[in-house]
């Protein structure tokens, strides 16, 4: 770190538990039972320029599964702490991921940027860019957020101050089983600018 810009990281969240597993399940669903949900500030994104408002996120799940099921891990921004929908801001989705066969207990780490992108008149539509990976032994081969051939942008950002957003990872699987099972276990939440 150069400390040009002065701009220091600041560990804005930081929670471990082992977070309610999902199992028999297909429909994308909450993996964040157990878990307090980060409030982020109302205008943090509010900085465009060389040094633009930015977010990175990193988690860290366990899976176990029967044959080869898929997972897909998205990331969205709330109006709510305590219902979580599909609806708000998806931030990103990763493409149906194939995990490992049989395992029990596999890990695997999502890795992610969140930038502000553009500022809209009114600022009630600016945009976020979201970009990072899913890996580890979970699955044996990596994954993007966003999946290929989906936009990297969410456009629909109030960053005026009027709404309050909530981060909520969540997941679907492509096979309902009681066996193949994933869940969060640790999160943390970087502010940067």
């Amino acid at each position: 770190m150069s400390s040009y810009s002065g701009t220091i990281p600041e560990l804005y969240y930081s929670f471990s538990a082992a977070g309610t597993a999902l199992s028999t399940f297909t429909t994308e669903a909450s993996l964040m039972g157990g878990y307090p949900i980060p409030q982020i500030p109302a205008t943090f994104f509010n900085k465009l320029g060389n040094l633009s408002s930015s977010m990175k996120v990193k988690a860290q799940l366990n899976v176990s599964t029967t044959a080869t099921p898929t997972f897909t891990v998205s990331v969205r921004l709330l109006s709510s702490a305590t219902s979580w929908s599909a609806g708000g801001i998806l931030l990103g989705s990763t493409s149906a991921v194939t995990a490992a066969s049989a395992v029990t207990n596999a890990w695997a780490s999502l890795d992610l940027d969140i930038i502000l992108r553009s500022i809209a008149a009114g600022a009630a539509t600016s945009t976020l860019f979201t970009s990072g990976t899913l890996d580890g032994s979970a699955f044996p081969t990596d994954a993007s957020m966003p999946a290929n051939n989906v936009s990297a942008v969410s456009s629909t950002l109030d960053n005026t101050g009027a709404t309050q957003y909530f981060l909520w990872l969540s997941a679907a699987c492509g096979t309902s089983n009681a066996s193949n099972a994933i869940s969060l276990q640790a999160l943390k939440v970087y502010l940067e600018n």
